[in-house]
């Protein structure tokens, strides 16, 4: 037989946290600024393309919500690319870890969706092939399944 309780304080249990299909916003703004633009500056003018090149894969705006943040990175990462001669890119892309090459392929489709002109598309396009081809196609893939977005 059942007992009769007056106790609803089982009412007040919020059974939604346990759910394991229950969807979490990974991005919360934590203030990323993108990659320090006077640095990469001072390395471009200085002639060191390929260090501006990691110096603007070291924080790239993945973490916050604001657009012209993510935009002004990859603008400036496209202006880095743009500096690069297509016969170092094969170079300039030896250098660098999985994570820097994956950041790279991010990047270029940022640009991609941003409609910049067709010269700068050009750049986009000779380095996503160069990147693919180090990269793979696991590098196009964890690219776009990853919710960290540019």
């Amino acid at each position: 037989m059942s007992k009769n309780t007056s106790s609803n304080a089982f009412r007040r249990i919020d059974v939604d946290q346990y759910d394991e299909e229950k969807f979490m916003d990974d991005q919360t703004d934590q203030g990323d600024t993108g990659p320090d633009a006077n640095n990469v500056n001072n390395l471009l003018m200085g002639g060191k393309a390929v260090d501006a090149l990691k110096a603007c894969l070291q924080n790239p705006p993945v973490r916050t919500k604001d657009a012209s943040v993510k935009e002004k990175a990859t603008l400036l990462f496209v202006r880095v690319i743009s500096t690069i001669k297509a016969s170092e890119i094969s170079g300039a892309l030896q250098s660098l870890s999985v994570e820097e090459v994956d950041t790279i392929m991010k990047y270029i489709y940022k640009g991609f969706s941003l409609g910049l002109d067709g010269q700068q598309c050009g750049y986009l396009l000779s380095w996503h092939e160069k990147v693919a081809a180090k990269g793979g196609m696991g590098c196009i893939i964890r690219v776009l399944s990853d919710r960290k977005r540019l």
